[in-house]
């Protein structure tokens, strides 16, 4: 994998050498057409709906295939190995996105997010490989497997119910754009750092899909 530079934040690119303890996921960043358009839902969301939801960071919106949570300098060298194995032997997949929807967990909406469609099952399957051969790494044999492909597009603040979520549904149902499309035919491992306004996102590593 090359050693890639900062996404959404402020900074030069990383050296290979990383520092012990990171929180890291694997992801492909939008191109920034598709970006906008999802920074675009978000404000429209934050003008008609009021201040309840949180925008993801500018230019920090992506598809993750797989979160990794705290990394050690010693595990990172396997995790690079395994995606990169992974990768070599997968082909691009250019997938299409649906109308923006609002994720909840019970009553308590989470995301306002925007689903992969065409394109779902092999960008599913993908990653389904990336994680089964990340799970031959010491310390993640337990890695979950992946959820529906999407894009988040902004997180519910603490607090918000369904009366929110509903507010938000109806602004969704006016403001989905049309067309969005893009081809992953790379990955990124990416460092999360938390902030108090929200994640700061570092690509440290990208490889491309290269069958």
């Amino acid at each position: 994998m090359s050693v890639a530079g900062a996404v959404g934040c402020s900074g030069g690119p990383l050296p290979a050498e990383a520092v012990e303890d990171m929180r890291l996921f694997l992801a492909t960043m939008l191109p920034d057409a598709v970006g906008e358009a999802v920074e675009q839902i978000a404000a429209d969301v934050r003008r008609q709906a009021g201040d309840i939801v949180r925008p993801v960071p500018p230019g920090s919106a992506h598809i993750t295939h797989a979160f990794f949570g705290d990394v050690s300098d010693r595990q990172l060298d396997e995790l690079r190995a395994a995606v990169t194995d992974v990768a070599r032997r997968a082909v691009p997949v250019d997938v299409t996105f649906g109308p923006p929807e609002v994720l909840a967990g019970g009553r308590t909406p989470r995301l306002v997010l925007v689903p992969v469609l065409d394109g779902r099952q092999a960008l599913f399957d993908l990653q389904v490989n990336l994680v089964l051969a990340v799970r031959r790494v010491a310390s993640f044999e337990r890695l979950p497997l992946p959820k529906a492909p999407h894009v988040t597009v902004a997180r519910f603040r603490r607090g918000a119910g369904q009366r929110e979520a509903e507010r938000v549904a109806r602004v969704l149902a006016r403001v989905s754009p049309a067309g969005l499309g893009m081809r992953v035919d790379r990955l990124q491992l990416v460092e999360s750092l938390l902030m108090p306004d929200g994640p700061r996102y570092t690509a440290l590593d990208e490889v491309d899909l290269s069958a």
